[in-house]
C-alpha cells in the first residue's frame, strides 16, 4: 500500500471477526484496537475521525448487519462496507446491498476480504469523482449565470434566417420580460432598438452576414418606455455549427453597458470638475505667489518711501540752510552789489532742488496731488533736465516740442515728471544690446473719431499728447495686454520691480487721461499718453519785492527746531531787524522756558519734524500755558493734513521752511498782530 488506509471494524460480542484484523494489519490496512459493538461506539468513532472503509459482521445478535449499516447511512453516507457474514443467504445480502452496503463476503471467502475492499474502495472513488465532477458543473454553471448576471450578460444563438434558436436565462433578467415577450428573432429585436441606432444595428448585421467575422455593435434598447438601456453586442459565427445546406449560425454576446456609461459619464464629469478645480488652484496658487511678491515689494517700496522720505527731510533742513544763508548775504549791505548775480543763481538753483524735493515726498506719499494749471512745455523741459544726468551717454535722446509754452494742462508736475521719467528710462532697457534712440514728442490734438486702442477711449476733445518712442526689441500681443498691470515685468528676476508702468498708468488716470501703446516684434515701442488740454491761466502780476524789514526792537521770537545750523541763520536775520531771539532745540526745553517765562515772547515760530514733539503738540501745550501767543509751524513739506491739525491747535498760518529770510522777517509783524488781536 503506498499509504495507510484506516478501517473501521464492527463486531458482535462473539467476535465473528477475529482473523480480519490480521488479514487487514498483514495488506497494510490500519484497523482500530478495539471492534465496534454498540451504538454509541459507533456514533463516538465516525465523529472522531474520517474512515476510508468499514467491515461488518452480520450476525443475529448484538449491533451489528442491518442496524450498524443503518447508522452508517446516516452519518457517513459516502463509506464504503463490507458485510462478512457466517452464513449468509441471498435474501439477506439482498436485505444488506439495499441498507448501503458494497459488498458482502461469507467467513469461509475471508482470503477475499482484501481485494473486495480494494474493489469498494475504487468504486468510491470513482463514485467521488463523478460526484465533484457533477457538483462543480453545477456550480460552475450556477456561478456562471451569477457572473452573467452581475456582469449583464446574456447571450442569444440564432439560425441562418435570424430566428433566435436559444438564449440564456439572463437575457429574461437583461430585459425585465418573461420568456413569452423575448424577441423571437433578429427582424423583432429591431422594434425594441432605439429609433435613431437601428441603421448602424442592421449595417452591423449584414455586415457580419457578408464578411463571416466577428463584429461588435453599440446601441440602446428600450427596456421601458421611458428607460432606454445601453447595449453592447458582439456577433460572431458560432464555430462548426453551420446548417446542412452550409449557412452559419450565429452566437450573439449581449452586455448592458448602462451602468458604465453612466459611470463614463460621470467621470467626464469629475474630470472636468477636476480640471476646472486643478485650474482654479493653479490660477490660486499663482495669484497666492503674486500677491506674496506683491507684499514682498510693497514692503520695498514702503521701506524706500521711508527711506526717501528721512532724505527729504533732512535735505531740506540742508536746503533751508543754504537758501537762509543766501538771504542773509542780500540782507546784509557789506555784501558786494556784483555778487547780487550769483546769489541769484544760487536761489535758483535752490528753487529746483525744492521741486525735486517734493518729488521724492511725493513718491514717499508724504506730499498730496497738487493739480494746478501749467505749461506742459515747462514740465517736460524741466524733467529732460533731470532726465539728461539719469541716462546713460550713449543714448541717443531726440526732443520734438514747441518752442514756446503753448499747451497747458491741470497737473501735478512733480508727478508728469516722474511719468516722462519712468518711460524715458523704461525705453532705455528696451534696447539693451542695440544703438539705443528715445524720441520725445509733445503736442496738441483733437481726438474724434479716433479708434479705442489708440486713444486710450478717451471722448472726443482736445487734448496735449506725450509720446515717448524707442527703436528697441518690441513687445508682442500678449505682452501688451499686461505691461500696466502691478508686478508684471519682462525683466529676469531681481532686476525690475513690475512697478514703473503700472505707477505710470496710475498717475495717468488720475489726471484724467490714458495711456496706449502701440509696439511690434523688433519694431520699437511707442507709449503715448493723452492729458486734457486747458485753457492758459491769465497772465499774473509779478510778485511783490519784498519790502524792508520792520524794525524789530523790543519784540522777542522764540524759534524752536532740531536743526541748530537753523537755528543759528534765523536767530542772526530776525537779531539784524532789532528781533530778541532765543533758539530752543527740544519742545520739552521750549515749554520749560515758557512756563519760566510766560510773559517773555511776541511771537514762536517751530519746525513741525522734531523728535519727541512736532510741531502741532507743541503748539497745543503752549495754547495752554498762554492762549493769546501766536504760533506759526514751518515744515518742509505742507499737507492739507498738517494745515487742518494746525488750525486745530490755534496756528493761523503753515509756512514753507526753505521760505527767504526776507520773507520771513518782513512776515513777522503781522504775524506778532494776531496775537494781539
Amino acid at each position: 500500500m503506498s499509504q495507510a488506509v484506516e478501517v473501521l471494524l464492527i463486531d458482535n460480542a462473539e467476535r465473528d471477526l477475529a482473523e480480519v484484523p490480521g488479514l487487514l494489519a498483514e495488506a497494510g490496512y490500519v484497523v482500530q484496537p478495539q471492534a465496534i459493538n454498540t451504538a454509541a461506539a459507533l456514533r463516538t468513532a465516525l465523529e472522531s475521525q474520517t474512515w476510508s472503509v468499514a467491515v461488518c459482521a452480520y450476525a443475529a445478535s448484538g449491533f451489528t448487519g442491518l442496524p450498524a449499516l443503518a447508522m452508517l447511512q446516516a452519518q457517513a453516507p459516502r463509506l464504503p462496507v463490507v458485510v462478512v457474514s457466517g452464513v449468509m443467504g441471498a435474501e439477506a445480502a439482498v436485505a444488506a446491498m439495499k441498507a448501503g452496503a458494497a459488498d458482502y463476503l461469507v467467513q469461509s471467502e475471508l482470503v477475499r476480504l482484501i481485494p473486495v475492499l480494494r474493489e469498494a474502495q475504487n468504486r468510491r472513488a470513482i463514485d467521488s469523482a463523478g460526484l465533484a465532477a457533477e457538483t462543480a458543473l453545477r456550480e460552475s454553471e450556477a456561478g456562471l449565470r451569477r457572473a452573467q448576471s452581475l456582469a449583464r450578460l446574456a447571450h442569444i444563438i440564432t439560425r441562418p434566417d435570424g430566428s433566435f434558436e436559444s438564449y440564456s436565462d439572463s437575457l429574461l433578467e437583461l430585459l425585465g420580460v418573461d420568456a413569452a415577450h423575448v424577441p423571437a428573432s433578429t427582424r423583432a429585436w429591431l422594434d425594441i432598438v432605439h429609433s435613431e441606432d437601428r441603421e448602424a444595428f442592421r449595417a452591423t448585421a449584414i455586415r457580419a452576414g457578408i464578411s463571416g467575422q466577428r463584429v461588435e455593435v453599440e446601441y440602446r434598447l428600450r427596456y421601458t418606455d421611458s428607460v432606454w438601456l445601453h447595449m453592447r453586442q458582439v456577433i460572431e459565427p458560432l464555430s462548426g455549427t453551420t446548417t446542412a445546406d452550409g449557412k452559419m449560425r450565429w452566437f450573439c454576446t449581449l452586455q448592458d453597458v448602462t451602468s458604465q456609461k453612466a459611470a463614463e459619464e460621470k467621470i467626464r464629469s469629475l474630470n472636468l470638475d477636476l480640471e476646472r478645480d486643478m485650474r482654479q488652484r493653479i490660477a490660486a496658487e499663482q495669484e497666492h505667489a503674486a500677491l506674496e511678491a506683491g507684499l514682498r515689494e510693497a514692503q520695498k517700496m514702503e521701506a524706500l518711501g521711508t527711506l526717501a522720505g528721512g532724505i527729504a527731510h533732512d535735505f531740506n533742513n540742508l536746503l533751508a540752510a543754504m537758501l537762509g544763508n543766501v538771504s542773509l548775504a542780500r540782507m546784509n549791505r557789506a555784501v558786494p552789489h556784483k555778487l547780487g548775480y550769483n546769489l541769484d543763481q544760487v536761489d535758483k538753483a535752490g528753487a529746483r532742488a525744492k521741486e525735486l524735493v517734493k518729488q521724492i515726498l511725493s513718491f514717499s506719499r508724504k506730499q498730496p496731488q497738487q493739480f494746478v494749471v501749467q505749461s506742459m512745455h515747462a514740465v517736460v523741459v524741466e524733467a529732460l533736465s533731470l532726465l539728461r544726468s539719469t541716462l546713460p551717454a550713449g543714448v541717443d535722446l531726440v526732443v520734438s516740442i514747441p518752442e514756446t509754452p503753448s499747451t497747458y494742462v491741470s497737473v501735478d508736475g512733480g508727478q508728469i515728471s516722474q511719468v516722462l521719467m519712468n518711460l524715458c528710462t523704461n525705453a532705455w532697457h528696451a534696447t539693451s544690446g542695440l544703438t539705443p534712440r528715445i524720441e520725445v514728442l509733445l503736442d496738441e490734438v483733437t481726438l474724434k473719431g479716433c479708434p479705442a486702442e489708440r486713444s486710450g477711449g478717451l471722448p472726443e476733445g482736445v487734448y496735449v499728447r506725450l509720446q515717448v518712442r524707442d527703436n528697441g526689441h518690441g513687445m508682442d500681443v500678449q505682452t501688451q495686454a499686461h505691461i500696466f498691470e502691478p508686478f508684471f515685468t519682462t525683466k529676469p528676476a531681481g532686476q525690475g520691480t513690475g512697478l514703473g508702468l503700472a505707477v505710470v498708468h496710475g498717475i495717468v488716470k488720475t489726471h484724467g487721461g490714458a495711456i496706449a501703446v502701440e509696439s511690434a516684434l523688433s519694431g520699437g515701442t511707442t507709449f503715448t499718453v493723452y492729458l486734457p488740454s486747458v485753457v492758459p491761466p491769465e497772465v499774473r502780476v509779478a510778485e511783490a519785492p519784498v519790502p524792508p524789514p520792520a524794525d524789530g526792537r523790543g519784540k522777542n521770537v522764540m524759534y524752536v527746531d532740531d536743526y541748530d545750523a537753523m537755528g543759528e541763520l534765523v536767530s542772526e536775520a530776525l537779531g539784524a531787524a532789532g528781533y530778541g531771539v532765543k533758539v530752543h532745540l527740544r519742545g520739552e526745553n521750549a515749554l520749560a522756558d515758557l512756563r519760566a517765562h510766560p510773559d517773555a515772547y511776541d511771537l514762536i515760530i517751530t519746525d513741525q519734524n522734531m523728535p519727541g514733539m512736532p510741531g502741532t503738540e507743541l503748539a497745543r501745550q503752549i495754547r495752554l500755558i498762554q492762549p493769546a501767543l501766536p504760533v506759526i509751524i514751518s515744515s518742509g513739506y505742507i499737507s492739507e493734513e498738517l494745515r487742518v491739525r494746525a488750525r486745530e491747535v490755534g496756528v493761523p498760518e503753515v509756512i514753507d521752511k526753505t521760505r527767504s529770510l526776507e520773507r520771513l522777517v518782513a512776515s513777522i509783524p503781522a504775524w506778532i498782530e494776531t496775537g494781539s488781536q
